[in-house]
Parts: C-alpha cells; sequence; structure tokens
C-alpha cells in the first residue's frame, strides 16, 4: 500500500535545503560523496508552515509521488528535501513552486562526477475515485495484548459470525442524529464482519438511514477494548465512529464519554485525520468538552482496517492505533473517565463537511472484530521525569536575555523584563521581572527538542507586585495539540500556576510566558520563577 504523510511538527532538527538554499546555487561546498540523491521530500503550504507534506519515493525512477489532500491551496506549496552531502540542486527549492505539472530537478554530486534528474509528480486527492476494489481492502494487520496482564473476557467480545442480539442493540436513546435516520435495516452480519451502512432513503424525516449498534454490557476500569474496523471512504462526507457512552441522565452525571475515533475532514480541511478525547455531560446541561485532539495519519483511515484501542485504568485513560499509543490523559480530576461503566457504541453520525455524495452510496463501515480484556494487575503510583526546562529558577546570567530562554518583543522597550538576581520564589536568588513605564508585548519561552512521547506538566510561580496585565500567563505550544494557557489572577505573594495533560507526541514543544500591558498603570511588575516542564509517567 502506498504511504502518503502529513506530519505536524513545530522544530525541523534535520539538514533542510530550504533552509540554507543560497541564491547562488554553486556556492554549496563541494564533497567527496559521488550521490545525487533524494533521501526525504516534503511540500510545505507556505501560508500554513505546520502543516507539512510528505511523499513517496521511488528511487529507482528517480521519481518522487505527492497526494495533496482536499483543502490544501495549490498555489501556495513551497518544496523542501533532504539530498545528499554537497550536492547543487536546480531550480531552487524553498520557493513557491506551480507543481501543476510535473517538476524535474536537477542533481549535481558533491564531486560533482553525477547528474541526475528527480521529476515530482502531484496527484490531487480530488482526483481519486473510490472504488469497491479500493472499499474491500484488507492487510490482515493485527497485533497481540500482553497475556500475562491481560485476559481476554469471552462474553463481551465478539467476532461478528452472526449478529448476536444478547451482546447488541441495533438502537440507541435518539432515533436520528444530525442527517441520519438510525435504521437496525442498517444493521447486517456478513463472512464475519459487522457491516453498518449508509444509504439514500427517507425515513424520520430525514434523508438518509444509517446503522449503529450500542453494546448490551457496559465495561469500566482495568480493561482494555480492541476493536478492528473499517471506516467509510471520506470521499461520501460520511463519519464512521467509535465511542464508550451512555444514555445521558442526572442518575449517571457526569455521563463521560470517550471517543475512540471519529473521522472529521478535521484542521485546515485535511481529509487524512480523524478526531478523538473526553467529554461529560452533567445533566441537564449539554455536553462539554475535557480534552480532544486530531490525528493526522500517513495515509487515508479508509485504506485499510485498522485496530483502535482503548485502555482504562486507576488514573489514566489510553487510545491506541495499531498497538502506537495514539493519546494519554490523566484522570486525577476526572476519575470517571476510568471507572464509569461505558457501552461500546459504534455508528454512523453527521457528515464530516459538506453535503454527502450521493453517487457514493450506499456506503459501509466495517468491524471485523470487538474484543473485551481484563486485568488484575495493579497500576503503579505516577512518577515525576526531570525538568526539561534550562534555567527554570534565571539564577543564570543574562539581564534582559536570560540565559537559555528566547525574547520576543512585540511591543515595549528592551529594558520591559529582566533576570534580577535576587528575592525568588522560596529563598531563591533568580527571578524573571516584567515592568516598564510604557506599554508591552513580551514573550519570554524556550524550544524544546527531543520530548519523549507522553503526559506532561508545566509549572510555574508567578507574583503580579503592582499593575493591571491584560495578559499574563504560562503557555505549552507545538507539541501535537492546541495551545494550552494558564492565566495568573495573581497577588501580592508567589502563586502556583500549572498546566496539565500536556501530551507530546511529535518530540518537541515550546513552553514560556507571555505578558501584556497597556501601560495604562504606571510601573506595573510582575515577577516569574521556578519553571518546571516534566513528564507525569505511570
Amino acid at each position: 500500500m502506498k504511504t502518503y504523510k502529513i506530519v505536524i511538527i513545530s522544530l525541523l532538527s534535520i539538514f533542510i535545503i530550504s533552509s540554507c538554499q543560497k541564491t547562488d546555487l554553486y556556492e554549496y561546498p563541494s564533497s567527496t560523496d559521488k550521490a545525487a540523491e533524494i533521501t526525504s521530500f516534503s511540500l510545505v503550504d507556505i501560508n500554513n508552515e505546520n502543516v507539512i507534506i510528505s511523499s513517496e519515493i521511488d528511487t529507482l525512477n528517480s521519481v518522487i509521488k505527492v497526494v495533496i489532500y482536499d483543502g490544501i491551496p495549490k498555489d501556495s506549496l513551497t518544496p523542501r528535501a533532504v539530498v545528499s552531502e554537497g550536492v547543487i540542486v536546480t531550480p531552487q527549492m524553498g520557493v513557491v513552486t506551480d507543481f501543476r505539472v510535473p517538476v524535474v530537478y536537477t542533481l549535481i554530486a558533491g564531486d560533482r562526477s553525477t547528474k541526475r534528474e528527480w521529476t515530482v509528480e502531484l496527484r490531487w486527492d480530488s482526483e481519486i475515485e473510490v472504488d469497491d476494489k479500493e472499499d474491500e481492502y484488507d492487510s490482515g494487520f493485527d497485533y497481540e495484548l500482553d497475556n500475562s496482564v491481560w485476559t481476554l473476557d469471552a462474553s463481551k467480545s465478539d467476532d461478528f459470525n452472526q449478529l448476536n442480539t444478547s451482546l447488541w442493540s441495533t438502537s440507541i436513546w435518539e432515533n436520528t442524529s444530525g442527517i441520519f435516520a438510525y435504521s437496525a435495516s442498517n444493521v447486517s452480519v456478513n463472512n464475519g464482519k459487522l457491516l453498518l451502512n449508509v444509504a439514500k432513503e427517507a425515513k424520520d424525516g430525514k434523508e438518509y438511514t444509517a446503522g449503529i449498534i450500542k453494546s448490551n454490557f457496559e465495561i469500566g476500569e482495568d480493561t482494555y477494548v480492541k476493536i478492528r474496523a473499517k471506516v467509510i471512504h471520506n470521499k461520501t462526507n460520511v463519519n464512521s465512529f467509535i465511542s464508550l457512552f451512555g444514555e445521558p441522565s442526572a442518575s449517571a452525571n457526569p455521563n463521560t464519554k470517550i471517543t475512540v475515533m471519529k473521522t472529521t475532514l478535521g484542521a485546515g480541511g485535511l481529509s487524512n485525520s480523524f478526531v478523538f478525547g473526553a467529554s461529560q455531560q452533567i445533566m441537564p446541561a449539554g455536553e462539554t468538552a475535557i480534552s480532544s485532539r486530531v490525528k493526522y495519519l500517513n495515509d487515508l483511515l479508509s485504506n485499510d482496517f485498522h485496530v483502535f484501542g482503548i485502555e482504562r485504568r486507576n488514573g489514566y485513560i489510553r487510545l491506541y492505533i495499531d498497538g502506537n499509543l495514539l493519546w494519554e490523559f490523566l484522570t486525577a480530576d476526572y476519575p470517571e473517565l476510568s471507572n464509569q461503566l461505558r457501552s461500546i457504541i459504534l455508528g454512523i453520525d453527521g457528515s464530516v463537511g459538506g453535503s454527502l455524495v450521493d453517487s457514493q452510496l450506499p456506503r459501509t463501515f466495517k468491524v471485523d472484530y470487538v474484543k473485551v480484556y481484563n486485568t488484575t494487575t495493579p497500576v503503579n503510583p505516577p512518577t515525576e521525569g526531570a525538568n526539561l526546562i534550562l534555567n527554570p529558577g534565571f539564577e543564570a546570567e543574562g539581564g534582559n536575555q536570560p540565559t537559555n530562554w528566547t525574547v520576543k518583543r512585540t511591543a515595549g522597550s528592551e529594558w520591559a523584563l529582566w533576570a534580577y538576581q535576587n528575592d525568588g520564589y522560596n529563598g531563591t536568588t533568580g527571578r524573571m521581572v516584567f515592568t516598564d513605564g510604557g506599554a508591552f508585548d513580551i514573550n519570554v519561552y524556550q524550544s524544546l527538542i527531543g520530548v519523549e512521547t507522553g503526559v506532561y506538566r508545566l509549572e510555574a510561580w508567578i507574583r503580579v507586585r503592582q499593575g493591571d496585565f491584560s495578559t499574563s500567563n504560562i503557555y505549552v505550544k507545538g507539541y501535537g495539540g492546541e495551545e494550552r494557557t494558564v492565566q495568573s489572577n495573581g497577588g501580592s505573594t508567589w502563586t502556583r500556576v500549572v498546566i496539565d495533560n500536556v501530551f507530546v507526541d511529535n518530540g518537541t514543544c515550546e513552553v514560556g510566558m507571555h505578558v501584556i500591558t497597556s501601560g495604562g498603570n504606571p510601573n506595573p511588575a510582575i515577577d516569574f520563577d521556578e519553571f518546571r516542564f516534566y513528564k507525569v509517567q505511570y
């Protein structure tokens, strides 16, 4: 199966042509390398550099193939590549290039002995048709759990050799959802697969019907659920979902919901993504999000069967895709996410964006199996990792350019911040002070690389000594999720501020502080000290 990759990153630590390309390409230093290879090639939308589209490289034929997904402009793409040492490249990379026709890059080896031409071919996702052959593809991939920890609960597992009505209901507490009416006739089993269909047919005032099932059993803490499934192709604009939930009621408050997978166009209109996360619905109020993320895949989710996993333990929940950790969330503040009894719900809900494509209907959300595992192995208490922030208490020299920290002044004088060597939190010598007679807007931050995947906590101590600040927060961003901030309402004494449950999954992040004041209050002053960013591990 071909692989097309979209990766969300904040910092590239590899040699990238676009970052060091010179106008005179022959200024590159020569080397003894005889190769003229492109080992990595990607395109970035110049208007959104957080989204990088990588490629399939056919080294034998010197062809680079890229699929551009829906929502990405065709006129703002910039190439980046990793190439052999000392190579000369023409035409220049790192500039906006029109790829609507194939583009040929000529590479001359570092020792000037070899010349090789590479052709970049783009295919727009809108040109890729959905066909029955693709819809039937199954690589057969699966994975096993550690049987010394997990035991299969056969009474709550199903290989779907038949529709077992003692395990599953073909309806839920709602007859409709969005543009769909749920219908038991859209649920069937064939050749060892559960089939949840969507079709264009009128029912209960809706234009379309869809299938949904809910487990008659419930699961709680110390469980691991594996669901092997293949979602409906995104071209239909139908969304498939897997969740742990139950009928909302006041007696079941807080009515926790874990979305294991829900297909979506996602941020920026990208079609190879899905959302997941946790929410609650404290009746009679509506549903409120606790945390959510978008996952960008190497390929369209609908191209193959995937194994989705949800592990619920005392202190945390973990989501997996194909055996790889997708997300972890610590549940100390939301214990019901770990222990509230919930049903498994598989179905079709709403649309991923725009109207349904009637010509692509009917379509089927296919489920190979549902397996529930239990464990009696106790959970170890959480441990705290090392602080990843350098000079966290500002004891090192630096003045208005504090050591190990980067300063970004959007407004204000160069003297509006200073790393003082006295009066720090809890008797320490260092502190970061923001103060000035006029308005200022300043970020002070560190960019971290090589960060292990896992859950992290950011904390700091803040003291507001004088004045009003429209912004006085700590923040973390670029970790794979949305920017997180905590505003300090402060006071004349030191106050601890914390950002919990930062799940880093891209190896990088930026942590820092942001202070804004209009200057209406003379000589405002705020202090920061003792930053910590560390992994919390069960």
